[in-house]
């Protein structure tokens, strides 16, 4: 809750800061990569790995509110070890793409940082399969959406490149899985302001009018 309330504080400050506009085109997105190994036992050890990249372009309209699209593909793998060796192993990966609208908004703290909001909207559609044993195969046809409202911070180290602090924000998805003509839906709502959320990154500001030029 302290976290939110600091967040919610800064926001309102922005609105009596420095006034200075941005222009142009916005690029930026993230890209993210984890592997893990979980022993189960003496012997058996649980594998997983996933990556993610997330682009988006937006172009700036007026009151530095850029809007844009987004994209997203995402990949994961596990190797769960059988305990029967009869039975064998089993093995996963699930691919998932998305594309859809995004919005930013900033509001300037002074000529080199800023805050901002970021909210996306996505559609998604992939795959999942899974092998046991090396011979039963399952296919699993997955589409959903997913909605997300983040903040996060903007420090300018030049006219056109921005280090960025974000975190998870408010997020909304909804998940439809289908294989073999049996279907299952799950939702998930989610609040996340925490450490472990925050992200960094880079973002760029194409054709940015500066000041001089404005002038």
């Amino acid at each position: 809750m302290k976290r939110l309330l600091l967040v919610l504080a800064i926001i309102a400050a922005s609105f009596t800061a420095k006034s200075q506009d941005f222009s142009g085109t916005l690029v930026t997105g993230s890209l993210n990569f984890a592997s893990k190994k979980l022993k189960q036992n003496n012997t058996n050890v649980l594998e997983a790995n996933s990556f993610t990249i997330n682009p988006s372009i937006a172009f700036f309209q007026r009151n530095n509110l850029a809007i844009g699209l987004t994209a997203s593909y995402s990949y994961s793998d596990n190797l769960n070890p059988a305990d029967d060796p009869a039975v064998g192993d089993m093995v996963g990966n699930i691919k998932l793409l998305g594309v859809g609208p995004v919005l930013r908004k900033y509001f300037l703290l002074d000529e080199q940082a800023a805050i901002f909001l970021h909210s996306s909207a996505m559609y998604m559609n992939g795959k999942q399969e899974v092998e046991v044993g090396g011979s039963n195969y399952i296919e699993i046809d997955l589409r959903g959406a997913l909605v997300n409202f983040s903040p996060g911070f903007t420090f300018l180290i030049s006219p056109k490149v921005g280090i960025e602090v974000s975190m998870g924000g408010l997020s909304y998805q909804f998940l439809s899985q289908g294989s073999q003509g049996n279907k299952a839906k799950s939702s998930t709502f989610d609040l996340d302001l925490g450490l472990a959320s925050t992200q960094v990154g880079v973002s760029f500001y194409l054709n940015k009018k500066t000041a001089e030029a404005a002038n």
